[in-house]
């Protein structure tokens, strides 16, 4: 299975969530999350559930051929940076628990939920 690196700034005063501490992070640090196709599809199925009078944008489409071929697993990371991207952009998703676990949470965290 194929994992994609999230990667992004912790704003300042930004709580680390991951490490379920209460203290105040530097600004200047990134942190990466690792995550499977699959969990971004959960995560749509979290957000619909959660935001039931919202409209969520859609996840990339499955593709069950060729799941290894270079030229899909590109196609698929650019379509999965758009829709995390049009999640953050939504007012309502943007500070919704479920996403912000999405970004923060370890991959073995978030396999818990």
């Amino acid at each position: 299975h194929t994992r994609y690196q999230i990667t992004r700034k912790r704003l300042s005063g930004e709580r680390n969530m991951a490490a379920g501490s209460s203290s105040f992070q530097n600004p200047d640090l990134s942190f990466s999350v690792y995550r499977r196709f699959s969990d971004w599809i959960f995560l749509h199925s979290l957000l619909e559930r959660d935001l039931p009078q919202s409209l969520i944008p859609s996840p990339p489409p499955k593709k069950s051929l060729h799941k290894t071929d270079t030229d899909f697993l590109e196609m698929r990371l650019i379509q999965l940076h758009a829709f995390t991207r049009a999640l953050a952009d939504h007012p309502g998703v943007r500070t919704n628990q479920y996403f912000r676990q999405f970004l923060y949470l370890t991959y073995e965290q978030w396999e818990e939920l």
